[in-house]
């Protein structure tokens, strides 16, 4: 009688812990799909901000082009512009709004690559060298339109000074991936594994 009282109290016992142990299991879970839901609107709004920065920064560069194009057709008429210093040069055509070019894409492209293509392109367009920075910029998205919209204006319409901002960032950000893969090729190389070292 003893014992089967005993097994009872164990039997309810353990049946007890169970129970708690799958509320603690589904309080878990709860979190984790909270948590998960939480990252996905982050996301969300992270997206939609970068897409309104972007749409913005377009509706700039296209406003600027077209500002620009204005000028030309005036200065056009009067068949001639100033450069400056108060000599007149012939007046050019002006070649295109925006870069037909895809955007800069952190997952896939490698910054100086890109740079260098980007470059290529622009003078195959015979387009003036200080309307790059502003071009390059419409391209940009993600971490790379971060580092241009936190430089000073003088700084970010300078071609030079953007393409060093964004290679300093990119490059760095390429060096951990850089060392994992010397230092899996070393491995294979020796054919040792880097726990004998």
């Amino acid at each position: 009688m003893e014992r089967a009282r005993k097994k009872e109290k164990e039997r309810l016992f353990e049946a007890e812990r169970a129970k708690l142990e799958l509320e603690r299991d589904e309080k878990a879970r709860q979190e984790k799909e909270k948590e998960w839901q939480l990252e996905q609107e982050r996301a969300k709004i992270l997206a939609e901000r970068e897409y309104e920065n972007h749409r913005q920064e377009m509706e700039k560069v296209d406003f600027q082009a077209r500002l620009r194009e204005k000028e030309a057709r005036a200065t056009e008429r009067r068949g001639k512009q100033s450069d400056g210093n108060g000599d007149e040069v012939p007046v050019g055509k002006v070649v295109g709004k925006v870069p037909k070019m895809p955007y800069f894409d952190e997952e896939r492209d490698f910054m100086d690559s890109y740079h260098g293509r980007f470059e290529r392109f622009d003078e195959t367009q015979k387009w003036k060298r200080e309307h790059w920075a502003m071009y390059l910029s419409a391209l940009l998205k993600g971490r790379a339109l971060d580092v241009y919209s936190r430089m000073p204006p003088g700084q970010a319409s300078d071609f030079e000074r953007l393409k060093d901002a964004l290679l300093k960032r990119y490059i760095l950000s390429y060096l951990p991936m850089v060392s994992k893969s010397v230092f899996a090729l070393l491995n294979q190389k020796l054919e040792k594994p880097h726990r004998s070292f």
